[in-house]
């Protein structure tokens, strides 16, 4: 009854003597780790015995992430048989964690390039700004085009700290993404715009 309830489990189980001698492993366990017998399994879980002998030495639970594959495996190891008079060995839980790994590198990523992009709308608007605070614009309708570019990029960032907000409310699962038609043209030249101060301050032309 055990051994139904544990090969039920997603989670790999895997139980070693104390010398490291597999006494028991699940299904999921040799599915996580694509084994088809005990010594593969060994092979594939060879970067668990530092962990093993550490848990033995009486440093409690040890954790590690390893890579097998393309998969991202979460090894737990703690002690079996405490109260047992017969020498404890090791109880050795896999967790498959790639998706949640790969979503957080993907959280992480974004963050960097939103946090980067926010440079770009500031740096505009600061420099529009000083130009304008120089008295370096003399032309009232020059003067009326710099205005619209600072509004321009002011709601440029506040779409990029939506943004930001937007990922929060995806990873609580409130919110899903809506794909709709857009107008690339207009894209396009808002980019040309947004550069074009910068690029003439360095003689290049958009």
């Amino acid at each position: 009854r055990l051994h139904m309830i544990l090969d039920g489990l997603g989670e790999g189980v895997v139980a070693l003597d104390a010398r490291g001698a597999l006494l028991y492993c699940n299904q999921a366990a040799l599915a996580l780790f694509a084994a088809e017998n005990d010594a593969t399994l060994l092979a594939a879980l060879s970067p668990a015995q530092p962990l093993c002998t550490a848990a033995l030495g009486g440093a409690g639970v040890q954790s590690a992430a390893i890579a097998h594959g393309e998969k991202k495996l979460l090894l737990t190891v703690s002690l079996s048989q405490e109260t047992s008079e017969v020498a404890p060995g090791t109880v050795i839980v896999v967790q498959d964690v790639t998706a949640s790994e790969r979503l957080e590198q993907t959280r992480r990523d974004y963050v960097a390039n939103v946090s980067h992009e926010l440079r770009t709308p500031i740096a505009s608007i600061r420099s529009l700004a000083e130009t304008l605070n120089d008295g370096l614009v003399k032309a009232e309708e020059d003067r009326c085009r710099y205005y619209g570019y600072i509004l321009r990029e002011s709601l440029r960032l506040s779409r990029l700290i939506n943004d930001l907000l937007e990922l929060s409310r995806l990873q609580s699962g409130a919110v899903a993404f809506e794909k709709r038609a857009f107008n690339l043209c207009a894209v396009v030249e808002e980019v040309a715009d947004q550069m074009r101060i910068a690029a003439s301050d360095s003689g290049i032309q958009i």
